[in-house]
């Protein structure tokens, strides 16, 4: 017969009433305790065997102490999220510099070994920098609350009243908090509220959109390139809001645009386009649709009839109707040979491919160079 000491029950039956008050209450464990699981280090091959992060004592532990000679390395997350907020302890030493944070809704890109997306920074070194947001996306790599040019930030442009505990301080931890919404950023230090960044045209803006970041992404600590830091964090908690109910939208009809669409072309004119001359060259309104009358005389004639829209647009779903007229004596690629550009980098093949077999990635709706089509489903022209 075993016998388990009355006093050591207390404590696993105290601990699992805990972490059950915690899951009633919405707050979902990223940190089991005892493994990794569920992270992954990403940075540069060599950095990774280095082991800078590991579990210590029911703690994740970044250890860098004498070996300075590293790049950016972060633990991440696997799951990725969008609304949702995240509490998690931290505890600093004083005989440690360096530098780190919590990265959110951020991206990690495998060729260029960089994490893309805001980032929380901690900095024991200057507690005033700890909650403020340096977006560490590439294009962007300044703080954004405060909003400064730069990487730098001086006492006066932090946070005005902050808490922050070393290792042999109290109980020696730190809590923190982070609150995200939509485009909006709230950080909680200690108690103490330390940011609230509304990012709205810029963590939604075309570049972050292009890093898929700002929005949505992974959770990431960081260790800074060159630090020696000796740092650990426990109990990360995230709770994920609700996601919002869906937009009601009129859907419209074949002849009305549903009505979050942006209308390109109602059928009367092109004052929502342009081409390089500056004249509409080779393009005119008939009968409620665009016709082009151009015909190519050289093969760099084409770059000044290009129909271009006024107005750029990033990620987009895009509907047209076309029509191409019957060329029964043409064949392969000068069958009614268009094309929708995108971004200035993607053309969509326009083509007569019924009946009109021609290199697959040149083939109707086919990204051209790149991808053929999934299917071939070109009507016969008119």
């Amino acid at each position: 017969m075993r016998i388990i000491n009355p006093a050591t029950l207390t404590l696993v039956l105290l601990a699992a009433v805990s972490m059950t008050a915690a899951e009633n209450e919405g707050w979902l464990p990223l940190f089991d305790g005892t493994t990794l699981k569920g992270w992954r280090v990403a940075a540069k091959p060599e950095d990774v065997a280095k082991n800078y992060w590991s579990v210590q004592q029911g703690t994740i532990t970044c250890d860098s102490r004498g070996r300075k000679q590293h790049d950016y390395v972060w633990l991440l997350s696997d799951r990725a999220f969008a609304d949702f907020d995240l509490k998690m302890k931290i505890r600093s030493f004083r005989e440690s510099g360096g530098n780190s944070g919590v990265q959110v809704r951020s991206r990690y890109d495998v060729e260029s070994y960089w994490l893309d997306g805001p980032q929380i920074d901690i900095h024991p070194p200057g507690p005033f920098r700890t909650g403020l947001i340096y977006d560490e996306t590439r294009g962007v790599r300044h703080w954004t609350f405060p909003v400064l040019p730069g990487s730098s930030i001086t006492p006066e442009q932090g946070a005005r009243n902050w808490k922050w505990r070393h290792s042999d301080e109290g109980d020696g931890w730190n809590d923190l908090l982070i609150e995200c919404r939509g485009t909006n950023i709230k950080t909680t230090v200690n108690g103490v509220a330390v940011a609230d960044y509304d990012g709205a045209g810029v963590l939604d803006d075309d570049l972050h959109r292009r890093r898929n970041v700002g929005m949505r992404g992974n959770i990431a600590l960081q260790l800074h390139t060159g630090d020696d830091l000796y740092m650990q964090f426990k109990e990360i908690y995230v709770k994920p809001a609700p996601d919002p109910q869906p937009a009601v939208v009129d859907p419209g009809s074949p002849t009305k645009a549903p009505a979050d669409a942006i209308v390109l072309f109602d059928g009367k004119d092109l004052s929502k386009w342009a081409t390089s001359d500056g004249k509409l060259t080779g393009w005119t309104v008939q009968d409620g649709v665009i016709l082009t009358t151009a015909r190519r005389e050289s093969a760099d004639q084409k770059k000044s009839w290009d129909l271009l829209s006024r107005q750029k647009f990033g990620s987009a779903q895009i509907h047209l109707e076309y029509n191409i007229p019957s060329m029964p004596t043409a064949t392969g690629q000068a069958r009614g040979n268009s094309g929708v550009y995108l971004q200035g980098r993607y053309e969509i093949q326009v083509l007569d491919s019924f009946q009109n077999p021609t290199y697959p990635d040149g083939s109707n709706a086919a990204l051209y160079g790149s991808s053929p089509p999934l299917v071939n489903a070109s009507r016969p022209s008119l």
